[in-house]
């Protein structure tokens, strides 16, 4: 049969209280997926929130124990010059050892 041997058989009225029962029916099951989304994404905010406190942690212990760049330069910065003077002083004492032997 096609549908509107159906629709002639059932009449108008009983079609429109199927519709109505399929149509309330697919809401009922649209209600529920809503839910089940809105349960996900509470808890993915959840989480969110947690990371965003553990990073926050780390972040505050970053700035309160870490050094800026420009006491790093400040603290480190003369390492080239110390460098070569070991390298000439290292120099001059092989020049000197050298002059002994001969």
């Amino acid at each position: 049969m096609d549908f509107l041997g159906i629709v002639n058989d059932l009449g108008p009225t009983a079609l429109v209280i199927l519709l109505l029962i399929v149509i309330v029916m697919l809401l009922r099951q649209y209600r529920d997926e809503v839910k089940e989304q809105k349960l996900q994404l509470k808890k993915h905010i959840d989480e969110q929130k947690e990371t965003d406190g553990t990073q926050d942690e780390k972040i505050a212990y970053l700035q309160t124990h870490g050094v800026s760049k420009e006491d790093m330069f400040q603290q480190f910065g003369g390492w080239r010059t110390e460098l070569n003077n070991m390298n000439q002083n290292i120099l001059h004492l092989t020049e000197l050892i050298a002059k002994k032997e001969s």
